[in-house]
């Protein structure tokens, strides 16, 4: 991966954009940390033209906003990538999204065209309070930086769940022994 797409909901209307943008500003940290270029889109620019086109000289993108198991949406609830959408542009990249339910039929649409890789979830994926959101984008990108690190897919997903568990279980162990 040398050049990055990142698209993220950031409008103040939606209950999850402070948590979509901090994953988009840890994702475009870690690019700038290994010189990689990156094309950030929110809103109004974050639309499926924007991501796709700008795939075609990409070798990955990040997208951090709501999904459905056919696709990710934008602000105004419009498909920046869906089954219904062009996405050869994707194809021999790497997909990266923190969005529910995208790793359900979306994956395989895109697998369909050649997608190189994709990670994303294949179930609601939800955050806690804004107390420990900083937690929750950690572990939403801990694949991300796994990769960016040279680990491959399945390095990356491993770390992703140790990092949930590990997360998990310090956050039940501080709040047993703060009501016991």
């Amino acid at each position: 991966m040398s050049n990055i797409v990142i698209g993220f909901n950031n409008h103040q209307t939606d209950k999850l954009h402070s948590f979509f943008e901090k994953c988009a500003d840890s994702v475009n940290t870690l690019c700038k940390q290994y010189n990689f270029t990156t094309n950030s889109f929110c809103p109004p620019d974050f639309t499926e033209r924007n991501i796709i086109s700008n795939m075609s000289t990409s070798s990955g993108c990040f997208l951090a906003a709501h999904g459905d198991r056919d696709g990710i949406y934008n602000e105004q609830n419009q498909a920046v990538v869906s089954t219904r959408t062009i996405n050869y542009n994707f194809s021999d990249k790497i997909l990266y999204t923190v969005s529910c339910y995208s790793a359900l039929n979306l994956k395989d649409e895109l697998f369909r065209i050649g997608i190189k890789a994709f990670v994303g979830y294949d179930d609601e994926f939800k955050v806690g309070d804004v107390d420990v959101e900083d937690v929750f984008v950690e572990c939403a990108v801990q694949g991300f930086k796994s990769l960016i690190n040279g680990k491959n897919i399945k390095e990356a997903r491993k770390d992703m769940i140790d990092k949930f568990e590990v997360e998990i279980k310090r956050y039940s162990d501080d709040n047993t022994n703060k009501y016991s």
